[in-house]
């Protein structure tokens, strides 16, 4: 009867007691089965033991001086070129929300006009029945403020009327001395 794998892996390492030892040696050299498993056992401890792998040191260069190369070749690259990934959905939301902001930016900005031109349509002076009492009331209010105020008077398109140099406003009294002396 042959001995279990475990004695034979103990005997090959010299790990089997004198009396044991012995007899598993005469039954090896009985047994060429083993025999055999015994030698391979010796073989894998004698490689586990050498100092090295034949070659060994020519791979080891091989791959620091690769690696050497490598770094010296690799410059990092300018930020404008670097690519990074961006998750889909990530990119999506993103356009999503600037189409969004886009459209409320560009509807605000239409009602903001809208709302401006409602506002000078509103403050724009509309003729009155009676031109004289509109005007002595625009006159009166222009001499009530302390501060300069534009005014703009519009003419009615077609009655021929041509506005010459700079206007000006001026009371009644004022302008009879003037109308006087173009007349004459």
């Amino acid at each position: 009867m042959c001995p279990d794998r475990q004695i034979l892996s103990a005997f090959a390492d010299g790990e089997v007691p004198s009396p044991w030892n012995e007899k598993v040696l005469k039954h090896l050299e009985s047994c060429e089965s083993c025999s055999r498993v015994v030698r391979g056992y010796r073989e894998v401890s004698a490689g586990l033991r050498a100092p090295e792998i034949p070659g060994a040191e020519a791979a080891r260069n091989a791959v620091w001086s690769r690696l050497a190369d490598s770094s010296r070749r690799s410059r990092p690259e300018p930020l404008w070129r670097a690519r990074f990934a961006v998750p889909l959905p990530l990119a999506a939301a993103a356009m999503l929300a600037f189409a969004i902001l886009s459209t409320l930016v560009f509807t605000a900005r239409r009602e903001n006009t809208a709302l401006r031109m409602a506002i000078f349509a509103a403050s724009e002076v509309t003729p009155a029945a009676n031109q004289a009492s509109a005007m002595e009331s625009v006159l009166k209010f222009l001499e009530s403020q302390d501060s300069r105020i534009t005014v703009t008077v519009q003419l009615p398109p077609g009655t021929g009327m041509e506005s010459f140099g700079k206007p000006v406003f001026m009371k009644a009294p004022d302008l009879a001395p003037m109308v006087q002396e173009v007349g004459k």
